[in-house]
């Protein structure tokens, strides 16, 4: 599934992915506060371990 189409101007979102973005927003929000709430309050860095395909499909 494609969630983006190439013009002259760049990338822009499907109608798909418009309609997806309010819980993708939400769930990516949900996964940064529950990520937040893993680090001590004297730790300015959070070290997170994926996969090589997740990182490159979805972190980069």
């Amino acid at each position: 599934m494609e969630l983006f189409e190439c013009t002259s101007s760049g990338l822009k979102p499907v109608p798909v992915l418009k309609v997806a973005l309010p819980q993708l927003t939400a769930r990516f929000t949900g996964l940064a506060e529950g990520l937040a709430s893993l680090k001590r309050n004297d730790e300015k860095m959070l070290n997170l371990t994926v996969g090589s395909v997740f990182a490159s499909r979805w972190l980069i």
